[in-house]
């Protein structure tokens, strides 16, 4: 392939939706200052001291009614959106990351870096800008490029909600299943 490449970076997911997966997932995601963005104390006291004691074991039967054969459907779904793109884009390495759980933006990089990519797009799957998901996943893919010292030539999508390129095929998916007199509000 060639030197171009794409991290493609969603949010996260339990690894397995086991309360003992859910707790380390909601332990890495939670902890994250942009996520909760209250002083570091209040933020440890919250988590470990309530959320995880009891949350977990709440809501990873709820895992468990949506998990798929192939595991998280975020996982699945993230996984076949980069197979799509990397069908259509012979000539880009194109790699898929969560910014809480696996595969982790680290192991995207490295993957990218040992194919030779030397330029590089950091995408976050989110159309808009929002601290806790574009922020962060853009900041820890940058740290864990320092962590490498891997410097690729890089270029980053913070937002495309307004992008022609991302509406009209939205459009183009929706307007079959709606009746003339339809209205559809977004918010």
């Amino acid at each position: 392939m060639g030197t171009k490449g794409v991290l493609l970076m969603n949010v996260g997911t339990p690894d397995e939706p086991t309360v003992g997966s859910v707790r380390t997932y909601l332990r890495e995601f939670l902890l994250d200052p942009d996520v909760i963005d209250i002083p570091a104390p209040l933020r440890h006291l919250l988590v470990r001291g309530i959320i995880l004691r009891t949350r977990p074991r709440k809501i990873a039967p709820l895992y468990q009614k949506i998990w798929m054969e192939e595991g998280s459907p975020l996982r699945v779904y993230s996984k076949r959106v980069a197979e799509n793109l990397q069908d259509l884009n012979q000539d880009i390495d194109i790699e898929f990351a969560m910014r809480y759980g696996n595969p982790s933006i680290r192991s995207g990089l490295e993957n990218l870096k040992a194919r030779g990519v030397t330029d590089l797009l950091l995408l976050p799957m989110f159309p808009h800008y929002a601290q806790a998901t574009t922020e962060s996943s853009l900041k820890h893919a940058h740290h864990q490029l320092s962590k490498m010292k891997w410097e690729p030539n890089l270029l980053e999508m913070s937002h495309f909600e307004t992008a022609e390129e991302f509406i009209a095929p939205l459009t183009e998916s929706i307007r079959p299943h709606l009746s003339e007199d339809t209205h559809l509000l977004f918010s």
